[in-house]
């Protein structure tokens, strides 16, 4: 079992908490931090700690129909004891980590993603996230290149936030961040 501080913040879920690990489900993690930031409550009242040190997890299956996932606090780990998982600052489990290792259970049960390495949840769209917590199939993904200039792409994250819609970004690119 893994320690658990479920919220390092102010108790409730912050973007700012959490760190990606090494599964690269990047786009797990940006709906993630999208959600807190746009909706910490509602993101609390999803996960329900147990008294005996496990998580239930309110989601929706690929049908619609609202499912409780549990897991206990083992999680991925390398061989220094180091989470492999999401984990905030100095590598404790938190909220983050309970709703990643959640996807890779659900994943394992729906097979709604073929990713390689840790939990198989690599390829994971941040476009069918959302509706795996929310319910809300009501998402969409632009694709690369789609937008013309930087105002287009400005013009469309605003509508969409407008409209109570979570954003998510991603480059597509490395970036050599030494060089900054």
């Amino acid at each position: 079992m893994f320690p658990v501080h479920l919220y390092p913040s102010d108790e409730l879920p912050r973007p700012g908490d959490g760190n990606q690990g090494s599964i690269g489900d990047c786009c797990l993690i940006a709906v993630l931090n999208s959600l807190a930031d746009r909706y910490p409550s509602f993101v609390k009242s999803i996960i329900a700690p147990q008294i005996d040190g496990s998580f239930d997890v309110q989601l929706f299956n690929p049908k619609g129909q609202r499912i409780l996932v549990s897991i206990d606090s083992n999680f991925l780990v390398n061989e220094n004891g180091h989470l492999m998982q999401a984990h905030g600052e100095h590598n404790p489990a938190m909220w983050m980590s309970v709703l990643e290792k959640v996807i890779i259970k659900y994943n394992y049960v729906y097979k709604i993603c073929s990713g390689s390495g840790p939990g198989n949840v690599g390829d994971i769209g941040s476009e069918s996230v959302a509706a795996i917590f929310t319910e809300n199939g009501d998402s969409f993904a632009f694709s690369p290149g789609v937008f013309s200039s930087p105002q287009e792409l400005v013009q469309a994250q605003e509508e969409a936030l407008e409209r109570g819609k979570l954003v998510v970004g991603g480059f597509g690119i490395f970036m050599d961040t030494d060089n900054f």
